[in-house]
């Protein structure tokens, strides 16, 4: 079996030999690990992006037999030969490009925040932090300082989209564009303590900011005139009886619970207007 470990995924290969012997497939090394075809990308816009690998044995005659895939989100996970993300077993097949995740999605959708946010502030290569840190003048193109690619042409380093969609968590309803209709889903679970953001739509200024202390928090949206916002919150968010603006929810009409869509997650159809949410 060989690995390949590069930034939180990893490749594992069981591999065989066609014609070349046992010889061979203890030889073989698996290199080039790509993500959408790129290696060390630093983001993505697909939630379920195909790998890739190249195997060098140095010898003629060599056929992979099989492999295995593991993702995990920490390094530590793939070291113990454990993919908390993604597992998939063994495959018996010789395919060693477009090889698709078979995973959850990807972060952030999938609610992984700790682990999108461990990326971004991570102080050492690879991370991205380390990049505004470093003494270049220029973002990079790889994750890793050392990486491949020309060091001044930064695609896919930007981060603002995740602060606004996934920190903040202002995003469009992607079934009926424009802002008219939106969703705020604040990154509760981030492990910060505090987060303000706003954007400006065609209807007036969209604003979601929320604090946590010991104990509880508060989370503040502003909903612009003839708009209506999706709310979705973590369970528990804001207790059994929530309380908005000092008085309870209930009592405001331009709020309405959504019924639940199984995900464990509380929503609420928001009218115009600034509200305080009182989080627990």
């Amino acid at each position: 079996m060989n690995y390949l470990k590069n930034g939180f995924l990893s490749l594992a290969f069981l591999l065989a030999a066609v014609a070349a012997g046992a010889a061979a497939a203890r030889d073989a090394r698996p290199l080039g690990l790509t993500c959408n075809y790129a290696e060390e990308p630093l983001g993505m816009g697909d939630r379920r992006p195909s790998l890739g690998w190249r195997i060098d044995t140095g010898r003629p005659g060599y056929l992979q037999g099989a492999y295995r895939v593991l993702v995990a989100s920490d390094r530590k996970l793939l070291e113990a030969d454990r993919g908390d993300i993604w597992d998939s077993g063994v495959v018996r097949e010789g395919r060693s490009q477009h090889v698709k995740f078979g995973g959850v999605p990807l972060l952030p959708r999938s609610g992984r925040f700790d682990v999108a946010y461990r990326m971004l502030t991570r102080p050492e290569s690879p991370g991205w932090l380390h990049m505004v840190q470093s003494e270049r003048s220029t973002m990079s193109e790889s994750i890793n300082q050392n990486g491949p690619g020309s060091g001044h042409h930064p695609y896919g380093a930007y981060i603002g989209f995740w602060l606004y969609k996934y920190l903040g968590g202002i995003r469009p309803d992607e079934a009926k564009p424009g802002f008219r209709e939106f969703v705020i889903e604040p990154g509760l679970d981030s492990g910060l303590a505090e987060v303000s953001v706003g954007c400006r739509s065609l209807y007036g200024e969209i604003v979601s900011a929320w604090k946590r202390r010991d104990g509880g928090g508060t989370l503040t949206i502003r909903v612009p005139a003839n708009t209506v916002a999706e709310l979705i919150l973590p369970a528990g968010a804001v207790g059994r009886n929530p309380r908005v603006n000092g008085v309870r929810l209930r009592d405001i009409p331009s709020i309405a619970p959504i019924p639940s869509s199984g995900d464990g997650k509380i929503r609420y159809s928001v009218g115009s207007g600034t509200y305080e949410f009182e989080l627990r």
